[in-house]
């Protein structure tokens, strides 16, 4: 009886050894099950918020003006941006608050002469019917019009091409693009923008009307 006694006593001190090995491996297995868990975890976290982050960057919005420069007619009525290699020149000619620009100095208005370079914007309150072109005329090869916004003025946007130079139309050089903005404040009141190229010429009247977009009108 002693003997069996011993037996069951010993067999029952293994089964303890088994539970504990048994356990221990358990919290083994379950640490290190965690652990990676949470690696996991971490990994999709610094992955989401680096998502985050990509994501704010790419909506900010890039500055269409990014290293252009300001330029203004004399009297202040007309602020605008312009790039930085273009070309200004102020009270010049009849009209002497215009500000007239250029891409190269040999398209620049030549003062006294009736060259009015390759653009010029200006305010009037001399309102005369030559300077405002809203149908085709007899000088005219083509002709386009349509309206047109800024600063929360109306105004027209006209695109016309010269014809033949004739005595009817002598300022004309056939095949000349002159595109031209009128806003009107008043019956009698505009602010005039125009560029002009000629066939020869390269045609910069798309980054013209960017920078009349830019245009802060006073």
């Amino acid at each position: 009886m002693g003997k069996l006694k011993h037996n069951q006593s010993g067999f029952g001190a293994v089964e303890l050894i088994l539970v504990a090995v048994i356990v221990i491996l358990l919290g083994v297995v379950g640490w290190m099950v965690y652990q990676n868990q949470n690696k996991k975890d971490t990994k999709a976290a610094s992955t989401n918020s680096k998502t985050v982050v990509a994501a704010k960057t790419s909506t900010k919005t890039a500055d269409p003006y990014d290293g252009w420069v300001a330029a203004k007619t004399v009297d202040g009525t007309i602020a605008i941006k312009i790039p930085a290699n273009w070309l200004t020149k102020t009270d010049c000619g009849e009209m002497g608050n215009a500000l007239y620009l250029a891409s190269t100095q040999a398209l620049l208005a030549k003062c006294n002469t009736d060259y009015m370079g390759e653009a010029s914007m200006m305010w009037t309150d001399d309102y005369k019917e030559s300077y405002v072109q809203k149908s085709k005329d007899a000088c005219d090869a083509t002709f386009t019009g349509s309206t047109f916004t800024l600063n929360n003025l109306s105004g027209y946007k006209v695109i016309r091409t010269d014809g033949p130079q004739t005595d009817t139309c002598p300022m004309n050089i056939e095949g000349t693009k002159t595109v031209a903005y009128y806003l009107q404040i008043e019956p009698t009141v505009y602010y005039l923008f125009t560029y002009r190229v000629t066939p020869t010429g390269t045609d910069n009247s798309a980054l013209f009307e960017k920078i009349v977009q830019s245009a802060t009108l006073n």
